[in-house]
């Protein structure tokens, strides 16, 4: 009879471990947000989410966000969680180069230096607290979106305080800022270094053959020497032409060589930190679509990214998902291993301007290649396409509100 007790209490003490066990791997791997169709049904699991309260609903459409319990073996709850019903959307894979400019809206400052006068050496930005990364917006309440403006606001100036606004980590601030008389130069002297644009190549990830909204890059337009994501002011896309591949390899990054070809293919809309957005100009609203992934769909495991790497456009390469991070930064969601030969061998991995080549998995679009690591450029990061999608979103519907 002992015996038997003791196994009884063993078997008990299992059967509650393993619950316990259940309830935590539920309670950290089901993701916060779940994103699911009205007519596609729920995937089998022993975990359910069972709507409670609708969170919002959408005008004029079927998509309907809940606040839903998560429960084990469909009655123990486990944790709550955010439920997306909505239609699953269909794009047109991209994969081709593009040229980017982009104007921004005010003036980075780059960098500060002192100015030489009668009385010696002086910093005028360091007397107003400006620093390297400041975005200069208005001078005396006038917007300013290139150098050459700024430049002649101080000139007219003649050495009198202004009233500047800047923006610094997002926040706006004011200074009052007054050139010096530069006994080197004979003029006056702001002492600062800004930029008002930028320019490269990147990849397109995808667009709405509806509409015309394309995404692309995964990241942002950042400034080249601050690191800030630049203000867009206006800008637009153009066709690139790749010239020759600079081979990546450990503690040096590779890059694709191209240039510009001078037709504008589309405008600039939005420059975000997960990618850039606009409008092409001419699509082809019949091209062949695939649909997005939901981000608890992907996998580890092989999919595809679609690169250009040669003058023969799109092509489709083998790599493997090694990590989904769903709790990561915004543009960096999954780690990417690139495991195809041909491509290994044309780039040594993932290189500078293939910056949103999509990645494909199961046929379903699941993200976009965002970032090289440095140390080794057969890895990268990705980023969700849905992530990506939810500016399309914005970008439509400022459309139809103009």
């Amino acid at each position: 009879m002992k015996k038997w007790l003791h196994y009884g209490k063993c078997a008990v003490c299992l059967a509650v471990t393993a619950l316990l066990v259940l309830l935590i791997y539920g309670f950290v791997t089901v993701p916060d947000t779940v994103s699911r169709t009205q007519s596609e049904p729920a995937p089998r699991s022993i975990y359910t989410l069972t709507p409670m309260t609708v969170r919002s609903t959408e005008n004029g459409s079927t998509n309907t966000e809940y606040d839903a319990l998560v429960k084990l073996f469909s009655s123990i709850p486990v944790k709550h969680t955010r439920l997306k019903i909505s239609e699953r959307q269909q794009v047109a894979v991209g994969g081709e180069i593009f040229g980017l400019r982009l104007y921004t809206s005010g003036v980075i400052v780059v960098s500060t230096e002192p100015v030489q006068t009668a009385d010696g050496a002086v910093f005028p930005a360091k007397k107003a607290g400006l620093k390297a990364g400041d975005i200069i917006l208005t001078v005396d309440g006038t917007p300013v979106n290139s150098h050459t403006q700024f430049s002649a606001l101080l000139a007219d100036a003649q050495g009198l305080a202004l009233q500047f606004t800047f923006l610094r980590n997002g926040e706006e601030h004011e200074t009052t800022f007054a050139a010096a008389y530069s006994t080197v130069y004979g003029r006056y002297m702001a002492g600062l270094w800004v930029r008002d644009s930028a320019a490269g190549i990147g990849t397109m990830t995808f667009f709405l053959p509806q509409t015309g909204v394309y995404a692309g890059l995964g990241h942002a337009v950042c400034d080249v020497d601050t690191g800030e994501i630049l203000p867009l002011y206006n800008g637009d896309i153009v066709s690139a032409e790749l010239h020759g591949i600079k081979k990546g390899s450990p503690g040096q990054a590779g890059e694709l060589r191209g240039s510009f070809q001078g037709d504008r293919i589309g405008s600039l809309l939005l420059n975000e930190a997960d990618g850039v957005y606009g409008m092409l100009d001419v699509f082809d609203p019949a091209a062949a679509t695939v649909p997005l992934a939901w981000p608890q769909e992907i996998e580890t495991g092989q999919a595809q990214i679609v690169s250009t790497v040669d003058t023969a456009g799109p092509q489709t390469f083998t790599v493997e998902i090694e990590k989904v991070l769903p709790k990561d930064s915004e543009d960096r969601n999954l780690i990417v291993h690139v495991t195809d030969e041909a491509l290994l061998q044309r780039t040594g991995g993932i290189v500078q301007g293939m910056s949103g080549s999509p990645i494909l998995q199961n046929g379903r679009l699941v993200g976009a290649v965002t970032h090289v690591f440095i140390n080794d450029p057969t890895r990268g990061y990705g980023i969700f396409a849905q992530t990506m999608m939810q500016n399309c979103g914005v970008i439509q519907k400022n459309e139809i509100q103009d």
